[in-house]
């Protein structure tokens, strides 16, 4: 399953809606829009390849390096453009799981609502064993 978010959907954890779960990004591209900011940030997953970036690298001069060329998936947040952010900057995001899209990987389809909900309850009761899992250990080694 390829998670899709929104460069809309992710929020400055500094003023978002504090019950909303956070992300810490390195800002590694910053384009200064005005009104708002777009903050191109990679995320430690695999990325998934389009035709478009086969063909730029098929193209690119050896001495040349493109973003393009990290395999980590790249995620865009979109900011109000009064907040200061550089390249290299760290930043705390904030992402409502509701505004989650996934796609199959093998089609490139859009699964629906009952996917998605199906697939977050998935991810947080993995959350939850792995957190009691924990809570036991630390509790067993005191």
């Amino acid at each position: 399953m390829i998670l899709g978010i929104r460069p809309t959907d992710f929020g400055d954890g500094a003023v978002a809606d504090p019950t909303l779960p956070r992300l810490r990004v390195r800002a590694e591209v910053v384009e200064d829009l005005g009104a708002e900011t777009h903050v191109i940030f990679p995320i430690d997953a695999p990325r998934v390849v389009s035709d478009a970036v086969r063909v730029a690298q098929a193209v690119q001069d050896p001495g040349e390096g493109l973003i393009a060329d990290d395999t980590r998936a790249l995620f865009t947040a979109c900011i109000d453009g009064e907040r200061p952010v550089t390249p290299g900057t760290e930043l705390e995001l904030a992402v409502d799981p509701a505004r989650f899209h996934f796609f199959d990987p093998g089609t490139g389809a859009v699964l629906g609502r009952a996917a998605t909900v199906a697939w977050v309850m998935f991810v947080l009761i993995v959350g939850l064993v792995l957190l009691n899992s924990w809570v036991a250990r630390r509790r067993a080694e005191r």
